[in-house]
């Protein structure tokens, strides 16, 4: 570890550091739930960990000896916590009973804790529970977390011991989902240091993190393609708690008939031990909906004018809405697990503070942002039980949910605002490192480059990007060394094929927000930069190609077959796709995020089709900007050869109607 290093990191562990102190004094104090000394410490933490985001954002270098630190303080945050006693009627004490039931071979959805009959069962700990006078509301998956967990001791500790185990998992495999996605790795942060998420696992042991584990190792697996994993993570995570079941749209897309059976066979093989009949076990659930409100004002807006029951309909269809709409940004996007559950949760009959640690391991994009707020301005929420104990109504104060949602909605409107704004800022200010800076990786696919590849390097504007990403083919000509002496990154990409190097290019930039696709060629002309990235710096569009059509072509910077096939492509694009373009011009930039949900694949001609056509199914917006176009230095690989524009043309072609016939990704 260097000194300079180690410096760069401490104002991260400084704000850690607060975090850490503010919830061991609220373990030590043993602060009432709701307490005034419990909601002030939570603010000292909750202010130490927006500090915490602001510096995790501010870097991407991320060597493991910092993601280890960042985990240590993670678990050190969690240990008073969790060795301090809980307090009266938590739900843990539910889970206790459930288990003692289980052992006992009786069935948690046919017994009422407060039946004479099993009075004998209770224990001192048990008999603390709150609810008594219904069965369990936990499903099947969750019930087998309580029998294993207290199969070697029944003990609250056993429990919370089990439940932080899960949490620091969950962190863990966010870390290398983050990497895997190419994402700033110190943005595990944002879940691990969450007050609200330490509080909710290791001081008041709710189960959430359990089926939050589940879907984050759904997430990751799909992601990855591990479908057949992700499909039975997917299946445990909803029989941990019925929520996440709002993102079967998202999930559908991605799963083969295989893929589903697996999953099903794992909701049989849990729901199955606890069927009455031919009845499903869902415990308490109706009870829940019919007397059971908490911190819920748009439900009780619909259940007022609608009843309980359509209410209800309602909050699920409202999720499973959103998750349709989320299915276009992919399920490598973390903010399109979360906000569909964010969706269904505003709409529910009953929003608990720890029901929000299900969003949490997904809150690490800006789009998540304002969900990220929620996690802290739902604290002051605490105050209900502080209340309820002076023998006050359980309903969250007006004066609380205006400060609850309010901070959501304003969050949610600065980003809207900002995402929506036209003011022209200059991208050389962007990249020199304004508010909002812009991380361009410009990807050159070179093969035999020699006499062009020093004029293309020279003319990108190095204000423009962090990083240039040459991608060489095996070229004998000396382009890589040419490359490298010229600050390039190179990599080598044996395997012939331009799209292939492309997504070679992808794989090698440095965390992007925006990947820049460029010939090595010298025919595109590197100075227009500025005009390529102008649309999506400006919030117009998430693809954007560089027409040579629309622009300046030079005399013979073309031949005639690669013109005429460039304009019948672009018509069949414009007749099946609704996409305005008039070129497939090689010229082009994408948003990273759109770069990996389209989950491009083509490795040689078609990929210039495979971008635009995925893209436009997706519902990323498309946009052309004119671009000069000179004549190559050298001969063209494509369209120089008869061999290369008739395999170019059929590739281009082919691809063009083969996903117009395909199911949309």
């Amino acid at each position: 570890m260097n000194e300079r290093s180690a410096h760069r990191d401490l104002p991260l562990y400084l704000a850690g550091s607060v975090i850490l102190v503010a919830l061991t004094i609220l373990a030590i104090r043993e602060f009432t739930l709701g307490s005034r000394g419990f909601l002030l410490t939570l603010a000292v933490a909750g202010a130490g960990y927006l500090a915490a985001l602001r510096l995790a954002v501010a870097s991407d270098a991320s060597p493991p000896r910092v993601m280890l630190m960042v985990l240590g303080i993670a678990l050190a945050m969690r240990v008073p916590l969790a060795v301090q006693p809980v307090g009266p009627h938590s739900d843990v004490f539910r889970y206790l009973w459930d288990a003692r039931l289980q052992r006992a071979g009786l069935n948690p959805y046919d017994v009422i804790p407060s039946d004479p009959a099993f009075l004998h069962l209770h224990s001192a700990e048990t008999w603390m529970m709150n609810n008594r006078s219904v069965p369990s509301p936990y499903p099947p998956a969750a019930q087998l977390f309580f029998r294993l967990v207290t199969s070697a001791g029944e003990s609250v500790n056993a429990v919370k011991g089990a439940l932080v185990a899960c949490d620091m998992l969950v962190g863990l495999l966010l870390w290398r989902w983050l990497v895997w996605l190419r994402r700033n790795p110190r943005l595990v942060v944002a879940y691990a240091w969450n007050p609200l998420v330490v509080t909710e696992v290791a001081g008041s042991a709710h189960l959430d993190v359990v089926g939050a584990l589940f879907l984050l190792a759904a997430a990751a697996a799909i992601s990855r393609g591990y479908r057949v994993a992700g499909a039975m993570a997917f299946a445990a995570a909803v029989a941990t708690k019925f929520l996440p079941v709002v993102l079967l749209p998202l999930v559908w897309k991605r799963l083969r008939i295989r893929d589903a059976t697996a999953g099903a066979g794992v909701l049989i093989a849990l729901y199955a031990p606890y069927m009455s009949g031919a009845r499903v076990p869902l415990g308490s659930v109706w009870n829940v909906v019919d007397r059971f409100r908490f911190n819920a004002p748009v439900f009780e807006f619909f259940d007022h004018r609608l009843g309980a029951y359509p209410a209800v309909a309602l909050a699920l269809l409202v999720g499973l809405t959103s998750a349709a709409l989320a299915v276009r940004r992919g399920v490598t996007d973390p903010g399109a697990w979360a906000w569909p559950m964010a969706a269904a949760l505003v709409c529910s009959p009953i929003v608990y503070p720890w029901y929000l640690v299900w969003l949490a391991p997904f809150l690490v994009t800006r789009a998540t942002v304002p969900l990220l707020v929620w996690t802290i301005s739902i604290l002051p929420v605490y105050v209900v039980w502080e209340l309820a104990r002076r023998g006050q109504p359980w309903a969250v104060p007006s004066g609380v949910l205006a400060v609850e949602y309010g901070l959501v909605a304003l969050a949610a409107g600065v980003l809207w605002m900002r995402k929506r704004s036209r003011h022209p800022v200059p991208l050389a200010t962007v990249a020199a490192g304004s508010p909002e800076p812009m991380r361009v990786s410009v990807v050159v696919p070179t093969y035999n480059e020699r006499a062009a590849i020093a004029s293309v390097l020279r003319e990108i504007p190095p204000s423009l990007v962090c990083e240039v990403i040459v991608v060489d083919s095996s070229s004998t000509d000396g382009t890589p060394e040419i490359a490298a002496a010229l600050g390039a990154r190179v990599v080598h990409e044996p395997r012939r094929g331009y799209g292939r190097a492309c997504l070679t290019g992808i794989d090698a930039a440095s965390a992007p927000d925006v990947v820049v696709f460029l010939d090595g060629d010298y025919s595109d002309r590197p100075g227009e930069l500025a005009d390529l990235l102008a649309p999506i710096r400006y919030g117009r569009a998430d693809i954007v190609i560089g027409s040579r059509l629309a622009g300046r072509l030079q005399p013979r910077a073309m031949p005639w077959y690669a013109l005429w096939g460039n304009r019948f492509a672009a018509w069949l694009i414009r007749r099946l796709y609704g996409v305005h373009v008039t070129d497939l011009g090689p010229f082009r930039a994408a948003r990273a995020e759109a770069l990996r949900a389209m989950e491009l694949r083509e490795t040689t001609y078609g990929w210039a089709v495979e971008m635009i056509v995925r893209g436009a199914r997706r519902g990323y917006r498309v946009v052309e900007v004119p671009v000069s176009y000179y004549p190559r230095i050298g001969r063209s690989k494509i369209s120089g050869t008869l061999r290369g524009a008739i395999g170019a043309g059929y590739g281009i072609l082919s691809g063009v109607l083969k996903y117009r016939l395909r199911r949309a990704p």
